[in-house]
């Protein structure tokens, strides 16, 4: 699959992601807005039965970047930035 092509639909995932809801194929309409904060929650409660110090992601701002690189290129560069991921 081309590069620009898999932009674009990483462009899409986002514009739905931030719309709440996308219409299928079919012409229905599906609502991802509760789904997602269902989970948020819930990943919140896990955090916190597992006692996990960090602050629930719920109140960090989270920033999403569509970028033109391969997902080992991309991890690479944040880890050259000191950005560490954390269980």
């Amino acid at each position: 699959m081309k590069r620009s092509h898999m932009a674009s639909i990483a462009e899409e995932t986002l514009a739905i992601l931030k719309a709440g809801q996308y219409t299928n194929p079919s012409g229905r309409v599906v609502n991802l807005a509760r789904p997602c904060a269902r989970q948020k929650m819930a990943l919140a409660r896990t955090r916190q039965r597992r006692g996990c110090n960090s602050r629930p992601f719920l109140i960090v701002r989270t920033r999403i970047e569509v970028v033109n690189a391969s997902t080992l290129d991309a991890a690479r560069g944040w880890a050259d930035k000191g950005h560490r991921w954390r269980p």
